[in-house]
Formats: structure tokens, sequence, C-alpha cells
């Protein structure tokens, strides 16, 4: 069987068709190299099977160059030339197998035409060619026999072989193959008699040979008839369910003759889209079905591509190799240093230069990177002694039975997931009598390798680069290809698992964090926030978010939309700290196993890294350009209010935005129809596990409320009031509701008014934006409230009715605590609007 390649080697984001194209046939044909077996030959179902999916492989290997695989090439041509050698001369396969015109059809096209038995069983094959121009008694369809008889002898001439029958085979085959495809173009392709041809496919190679062979040109009006048919077999919509051959077929031949035709170049890329996208599905090899699909595609791809794309591949190849020879390089060189390390162990001193923290989180393991020079024979004069440059080990530190557990955790993983874990030596190095610390070198944790993290700190700018942007591409591509390909691996359906699993996975780390964060050795004013709070905004607006038990109680009213679709195997402590990769992002590492979980909603690993790329750092790391330090927090003593700058970086955006697009993909695949609403629940959950870890209350506080933030934001798309926003964490804070039109204007003009001694004017919406609550800083009583809930405008005030009497306002008395006064404003009259504006300063003025 051939392997079409995965996704992620198919579809990359960054290059041309060409590129693209290049990379597929260097995947296809690094495959169709894997199966050829000892003997030269692709194997198949029987012994016609195996010949047929020889000569395709041997053509489309051909077309790359005779000289890119020529022993493979030599192995499979001398299968075919020994052909006749492994027939019993009794057997039926003494005709149909050694006479088999594509045998020799593709050793001509290989120009391996020499050899004199081989010629003997051709001309065999041509005495066969009857007088009607047809095969007889070798192929079921003799006008297919004829066709590839006659590409043989083509071939042939093309190199000045000429053999004496051409002539008379010509003569009487050609004008058949005329008249076949004449009478199926007449027959509006719905032949089906023998003699006829039977489909598009067989249509183009009879119009191939007609056009090679000079009987025809392409004025004739059957180039345009088959032309037709040929397009339409190159439609999406024939070729959906599954590859048809006559799609290939068709591509090879119009891009043959053609390739000047605007109308062919459209459908023929229309055609090479339609081919990446459905290649790079994860059912593609249903799409395709036979086996010997993959060499069409190459012979295909090829044709099309031409002399650039064949540039394009070799530069592939090339650069594959170098990479390739630089990686066995490397770990020679790896081999080599432990091989002599015992040896110079003795003669050499160790100087510890530096020791970087590469860890962090809620996990007591912790990954060190170490740099250090050795001292060059210490036995030596010191006077010559030289130092080497300094180079770097990563060591994990912990406790013995912690470390001894890690190392189980990493044999227990399947042997194709181990590749992408830092590799956990099967011995430790106590520390002490006590065993409560021990260290272990992660193996595979080269010079090369670097944290997620310490990329976040090169790129994360107030504007990054181009530059910067794509290294963060890079890195995410990477790095969700990676945990793609594990949950893809370890995946089990919801089906099969016992329970709802949404209180394990969710709801019992809720309820764990609310109590942890609220104990009395840390936070226990956050009780208060529990009740609800209110948040203002970098622009004066006060958004009011409900209590922690509303939304728990929301949540468990979609209990059922929560549940996972699928289990896999999580990383458990998916952050950037712990996620390793190459300088060339082309390899990803995971350290510290300790929290795997094999039972696991792939979710919570995306939403603690997006949380970390987003916000860790922002309230944990005070070297962090962007950290929010606790006094730029205001936090009210009297009430549960807070105010804090909001940012986030266009990295974290950006990178969230690549996560997504890939999480769409991978939730799509398998029909996750809720992973958004998990996400941002996911997300909220990692917060406020962080909430006890703070060492100051404001800081604890403000990470309550961003947990808040997404817990409100995913109740109201649940319950149908709003869709959630593009990213989990947004650059500004959006409230639930959006102002209503027609209050609008009637706002500007109040919020434009000054209160004395310059405090601001603060808002908070109501109603879904149809009540607006007017305050000055440091009151708690509005001294406004307009109120647009029906068609009439009302406006409310802090004010006697009779006092604004006085400045032409015709309020009428009210007794709602502090508010006294109602008037109705129209919006679309402008003398109310500059009356109004009186009238909110004269009650301002008189509040003071």
């Amino acid at each position: 069987m051939i392997m079409i390649p995965d996704r992620d080697k198919v579809q990359r984001s960054g290059v041309t068709s060409v590129e693209r194209d290049a990379r597929l046939v260097e995947q296809l044909v690094i495959s169709l190299r894997a199966q050829q077996q000892k003997n030269g030959a692709w194997p198949g179902d029987d012994l016609s099977h195996t010949l047929r999916n020889t000569c395709h492989a041997l053509e489309a290997l051909y077309l790359l160059g005779s000289a890119t695989f020529p022993r493979i090439i030599a192995n499979g041509v001398h299968w075919l030339l020994n052909l006749a050698d492994e027939i019993d001369a009794d057997s039926s396969a003494w005709i149909s197998i050694r006479l088999h015109p594509s045998r020799f059809k593709t050793l001509a096209r290989l120009r391996e035409f020499q050899d004199e038995k081989l010629q003997e069983d051709f001309a065999e094959l041509c005495g066969r060619i009857g007088e009607d121009g047809l095969l007889n008694k070798v192929l079921v369809d003799q006008l297919l026999g004829s066709l590839i008889v006659m590409d043989t002898l083509l071939e042939l001439r093309t190199v000045g072989h000429h053999l004496l029958s051409y002539d008379r085979i010509a003569s009487c085959t050609l004008p058949t193959i005329k008249s076949c495809l004449v009478r199926w173009c007449g027959s509006h392709q719905d032949a089906w008699r023998q003699e006829l041809i039977n489909n598009v496919g067989e249509a183009s190679y009879a119009l191939d040979i007609l056009l090679r062979s000079h009987t025809i040109e392409l004025s004739d009006p059957l180039c345009a008839s088959v032309r037709t048919a040929m397009l339409d077999a190159l439609s999406p919509e024939r070729n959906q369910r599954t590859l048809e051959k006559d799609a290939l077929y068709s591509a090879i031949q119009l891009s043959t003759y053609f390739s000047n035709d605007r109308e062919v170049t459209t459908a023929l890329n229309r055609f090479h889209q339609h081919l990446h996208q459905r290649l790079g599905q994860s059912e593609s090899r249903r799409w395709y079905k036979q086996d010997d699909m993959p060499p069409l595609i190459v012979r295909m791809l090829l044709t099309c591509g031409g002399a650039e794309l064949s540039q394009s591949l070799i530069g592939n190849l090339w650069e594959e190799a170098f990479a390739s020879r630089q990686h066995l390089t490397q770990e020679r060189d790896i081999e080599r240093r432990q091989q002599f390390a015992q040896l110079i162990r003795q003669r050499v001193e160790i100087e510890i230069r530096d020791v970087e923290d590469l860890t962090g989180g809620i996990t007591t393991a912790r990954v060190f990177r170490v740099e250090y020079a050795i001292q060059e024979d210490i036995l030596a004069d010191k006077t010559t002694l030289h130092r080497n440059s300094a180079t770097h080990v990563v060591i994990k530190a912990d406790s013995h039975s912690a470390l001894e557990r890690s190392i189980a955790q990493f044999q227990r993983l399947p042997a194709d997931l181990q590749k992408y874990f830092a590799h956990h030596a099967p011995a430790t190095k106590v520390n002490d009598a006590s065993e409560t610390s021990a260290f272990m070198v992660l193996e595979d944790l080269t010079d090369e390798y670097a944290t997620f993290r310490e990329v976040l700190n090169e790129v994360d700018k107030r504007r990054p680069s181009p530059d910067d942007r794509a290294r963060l591409e890079q890195a995410a591509t990477a790095i969700m290809n990676c945990l793609v390909n594990i949950y893809s691996r370890t995946l089990r359906p919801i089906d099969d698992i016992a329970g709802f699993q949404v209180s394990r996975l969710y709801f019992s780390r809720l309820d764990r964090s609310l109590l942890d964060m609220v104990s009395e050795h840390r936070f226990p004013r956050l009780k208060d926030f529990f009740q609800g709070f209110t948040l203002e905004t970098e622009d004066g607006v006060e958004l009011h978010f409900k209590s922690i038990g509303y939304y728990q109680q929301a949540l468990q009213r979609h209990f059922h939309r929560l549940r996972p679709p699928c289990l896999v195997m999580t990383h458990g402590d998916c952050h950037s700290r712990n996620i390793m990769l190459d300088n060339c992002f082309e390899r990803v590492k995971f350290i510290d196993l300790d929290r795997i979980d094999v039972a696991g909603d792939y979710i919570l690993d995306i939403a603690l890294l997006l949380e970390d790329v987003a916000l860790f750092r922002r309230f944990f790391d005070e070297k962090y350009r962007f950290f929010l330090r606790p006094e730029d927090i205001t936090l009210s003593i009297d009430r549960n209010h807070i105010a804090y700058p909001t940012f986030v970086t266009e990295t974290a955006q950006l990178f969230q935005r690549l996560v997504l697009e890939t999480l769409a993909d991978f939730a799509k695949r398998y029909h996750d129809r809720y992973y958004r609403e998990r996400l941002w629940l996911g997300i909220a959950l990692h917060l406020l596990r962080l909430v006890d870890k703070q060492n100051e209350i404001r800081s604890a506080a403000a990470l309550y409320v961003e947990a808040i933030k997404l817990l409100d934001a995913l109740v109201h798309s649940m319950n149908g009031q709003q869709l959630l926003p593009p990213m989990p964490v947004g650059s500004s804070i959006v409230p639930n509701a959006g102002m209503a039109r027609h209050l609008e204007a009637i706002h500007a003009h109040i919020i434009r008014c000054q209160a004395p001694g310059n405090r601001k004017i603060l808002y908070d919406l109501r109603a879904s934006g149809r009540v607006i609550r007017y305050f000055v800083t440091g009151a708690h009583a509005p001294f406004a409230i307009l109120d647009g809930k029906t068609s009439t405008v009302r406006l409310q005030l802090a004010c006697p009715a009779e006092e604004l009497w006085g400045v032409g306002a015709l309020a009428q008395p009210i007794n709602e605590g502090t508010i006294q006064a109602v008037l109705v404003v129209d919006p679309d009259a402008n003398d109310s609007l500059q009356r109004l504006t009186e009238i909110i300063r004269f009650v301002l003025k008189r509040m003071t």
C-alpha cells in the first residue's frame, strides 16, 4: 500500500503552489521507494496487479530523471525483463503477463529495450494485432491493448529504434483508434460496447496517440470534443467521493497539449487545489482507493509542473539531504561524546558558569539549563591550561521517588509518542542520603533547544517585527502539530468511556480553586467578590459582574454542551516553560511528565497554553516588560470595585489566532461542536487555579476578575445573548451588551459635561444597553438614569423637580431614593439636547 503523507507535511503556510507540489511529490516518491520489494517489483494482489503497479511506479520515478534513483529503477527494470523466466509456459499467465503491453511500453519509455528476448516477446505481441487494428487474446479491453502497443512503437521511434512491424500496425491500428474516438465523441461519451472507448481517460490516451503519430492535428474537431470531456473530468464534483483516474489522465494530456489555454490552466489549478485539500484530510486513503494512484499523481504533477517543479523538487531534496546529514552528524557527535566522557572525565575539571531555571507553574519539579565549561587536562602544566567554550546540559531536579515516577511515566508512553517528550534516562543520581533531592539529565535536549518561553521573550514586543511574527508562527505551527499528533494517536471516542467526565475534568477543579483562594492563609477577602463585583475600565465604564454562584448554576444548566466528544492523552502542564523547540522550530520536546492524563480533554492543554502566553507573565513575571504591578491595580476598601489597565500584546493576540485556526481544524475533524465553550471555561479554570499562588491581594483579585470575565462571556453565549468573541483574551474589555443606538446622542451630551472638582463622570449599562446609569467619581449612587426601554426616553435625576423648573426643565416629581425627578427627552430634537446639557450641569453643580 502506498501511503499518502500526513497533512502537516502536505499543507504548510507560506509556500508557493510549486513548492507545495514539490513537497507532495517528494513524500509520494519516498513512499514509493519504501514500498519496492527486494526483487524490484511493487506488490499487488496478484501477478497482473504487481506488473501494473511496477510499471506505474517506474514511469513516475523515471520522470525525475534516470540518475535520481538509478538502483531503484534498475531493480524494477530487471524484474520486468526477467518476468518471463518466472512464468510457467503452460499457465494462462504465459500470455496475459509475459505479453502484457504495459511491460513493453514501460521498458520502451525507460529506454531499456535492448534485450533480445524482450524484443522477441514484443514481436509476438505485435503479431496479435489483427487487421481490424485490435489486440487479440491478451487484454480484455482490446482497444486499450492496441493503444499501449502503438504507444510503445512511438516511444521506440523517438529514440531511433524502427521496427519493421511499425508501418503494418500503424496502418490498421491508427484508423481504428480514430474511428473509435469519433464514435465515442458522437455518442456523448455513453459508450459501453467493447470495441468502443470506455471512459475519458482512454479517450485522452487515444487523442495522445493520434497527435503523436500525426494522424490528426490540434485543429481537428476531435481535439475540441475530447478537451471538453477532459475538463469535465477535472471538476471537484466528479472527484468528490473518490479520485478518478480519468481526472489524472486528463490533467496529463491537457497540460501536454493545451498548456496555453486559459480555461485549461484555470481548471488545472482548481483541480490541484482540490487534490491538496483532499490529500490533507484524514480519510484520504479512502478517497483515492487504488494503490496505483500515487504514482499517477506523481506523473500528473511532474507533467503539469514542468521544469519549474523539477527544479523546486531537486532543491527540496538537496535541502533535506543536507538537513539529514546535519542531523546524522549531530547524533554521531552525541554518541561519540558519550563514549569519550568516561575517558576524559579523570583528566578534566568542570566549571559551572550559569544555572537557569526553565520551569515554573504549579509542579514541584524543576528543570534547569546548566552552562558549563571544561578545563582541559588538569594534570598538565597550568601555564598551558586551556578552557573550552561553554556548553549546556538540561537537568531535572526533584525528589528521588518523583523522578522514578517520571521515568516510569515516560517508559509507559507508546513508542511512537516518546519522540515528542524529553528522553528520561533509566537511572537517577541521588543528591543526599535522605533521597529528598535527586537529579536526572534529559539526554536529548542539546544546545539546539530553547524553551518556548525564551522564544516568547525574544519576539513579544509592543510592535513585533515581520521576523518576530514569522518566528512565532513557525513555533506555534510546530507546537500545535505536535499536540495534534499526540491527540490523534491516543484518541478514544466518549462513547467508549463511562460517565460524562465534565465534573471530573471541569467542575471539581472549579470548586477546589474557590476553596483554596479564600482559605485563612490566602485571601479570605475574595469571598466578598464571590457575591459579584464592579470592574472599571480605563475609559471610565463600570461593568458589573454577577456572583460566582450564578455562573456555576448556568454552567450546570448547559452540562451536556460541556461534555468532550473524545478523551485523549494530555500533558497536563502544557505551558511555555515545559515546551522545548530546536533552533529551526522543526522538533518539539515536552518536559515535566508528572501531570500526564491518559483520559483528558485536549482543550485543557490548549487552554493552559493560551493562558500562559497571554496572561501568566503579566501577573507573575516581574522581569516581563508588560508586568502588571500591584500598585497599578485599584482595589476599593468599602465595596467590591476594582480597576486596572487591560493589555494584551500583539504577540499574544497573534499566537491565539494561530492556535485557534489549528484547533478549529482538529475540532471539525472529530465533530467537536462546542470546543470554544470548553476553551473559555478551561482558561478560566487555569486562572482561578493561579489565584492562591499570588502573594498580593490586588493581583489575586485581578486574576479572579480575568477568570470571571471569561465565564461571563461564556454564560452569555450559552444563554443565546451574544456570540463568544473571536479570541478568549482580547486587548480590551467588551461589555456584554452594546449601548442602545437611540440613546447614543443623549449619552454623548451627558458624558461631555464636567463635574465640579474635575471629577470624571462614569457610567454603566443595564437592560441590554437600554438603561444607562451615571455616577461621579467616588459616589455610590447615580446622579442620573437614562431609561430607553420604551419609545419614550426618560431621564431620571437626583434633584427636586421644582428646582429644575428654574432652568426650563419640564420635570415631574418622583420618589426613588436619591432620584427625585423625571423628564422626557427627545433624542431627535436639537433644542432638547442643548437644554439637556444645561440641566445636567445644574444637577452636577447642585451636588457640590
